[in-house]
């Protein structure tokens, strides 16, 4: 077993380096940076994580985590939308990926013609007593 230098114990270093691997060419270079990152280390994991969730194109991604939720895609007005319903009574267990995920959000790029029906959003509201995105600025 190895130990973890002490530089590498500090949160602030950790993250710090995991802001230097960003590929400004390339979105998808730096994700797949740190998500490796985030695999191959405890010490960059949190800091990585952060990273790949702090800005997200839309709420897709967070909805794929909520295992009571069901998709289906339709065509309207010639485009494909996504329409998540909810498929059974939502438990606190299938909150818990959310969670973990929805407090790194920090920014939203969320366009108004997305391709997610927004009707999910208000039956999700219905369910909770927090916010969706406790950290969105």
């Amino acid at each position: 077993m190895y130990a973890t230098p002490a530089a590498l114990q500090i949160v602030e270093i950790c993250r710090e380096i995991c802001i230097h691997v960003e590929d400004p060419l390339s979105r998808k270079n730096t994700q797949l940076s740190l998500l490796c990152l985030a695999q191959c280390s405890r010490a960059f994991s949190q800091p990585a994580l952060d990273l790949l969730w702090e800005e997200l194109p839309d709420m897709e991604p967070l909805l794929k985590l909520i295992s009571g939720l069901v998709v289906e895609s339709r065509v309207v007005d010639g485009r494909d939308v996504r329409f998540y319903t909810i498929a059974r009574a939502l438990r606190g267990q299938d909150w818990t990926r959310y969670d973990e995920y929805s407090r790194r959000v920090r920014t939203l790029d969320h366009e108004h013609e997305a391709e997610v029906d927004c009707d999910i959003y208000l039956q999700l509201t219905r369910h909770r007593q927090t916010p969706l995105l406790p950290a969105l600025r």
